[in-house]
């Protein structure tokens, strides 16, 4: 879970408000895009990559795992898993790393010309999926398999997951 505690103790806790804040004082190069539309254009694909790629995985997992028996929610109340919500979870991971995959074609990075966010929430939603699922999502993809090879050997990347 990611942290950030500021010296006036103010504490950030979501990954996005964590990169906008560092990306402020410091906004070069840039994750977020220079611009409004640049700005806008990554946003978008952070919401598609949550609403489409994130919660299909949820769905999987907290419908799948035993771990998760009566906790197919988050929150503070109990919710049974619903078998076929697991399967609708499924389909919709594949439907997202189609459009992945198209989204990539002829194309270094998701959004702009640049490593932006949009491929960081990206990478770390497809990692999760992956694990969620026990499901290669690469494979029958293969722009999102040259995409996670070209980004996973940056430098950051390589640092971060040594």
């Amino acid at each position: 879970v990611p942290a950030l505690e500021l010296d006036d103790g103010t504490m950030l806790t979501e990954s996005h408000a964590i990169c906008r804040y560092l990306e402020a004082p410091h906004p070069e190069p840039n994750l977020m895009g220079n611009g409004a539309t640049e700005q806008a254009l990554v946003l978008q694909w952070n919401d598609i990559a949550t609403f489409e790629g994130y919660l299909a995985a949820q769905e999987v997992l907290r419908n799948e795992q035993s771990g998760f028996a009566g906790r197919a929610l988050p929150g503070p109340k109990s919710y049974e898993e619903i078998p076929a919500v697991m399967d609708r979870g499924r389909l919709r991971l594949e439907h997202f790393f189609d459009r992945l995959d198209d989204k990539l074609a002829g194309k270094a990075f998701i959004e702009l010309d640049l490593f932006t966010y949009a491929d960081i929430v990206t990478l770390v939603y497809k990692r999760f999926a992956e694990r969620a699922t026990k499901s290669d999502f690469s494979e029958g993809h293969e722009n999102v398999a040259r995409w996670v090879e070209s980004i996973s050997a940056r430098p950051a990347l390589q640092a971060a997951t040594g």
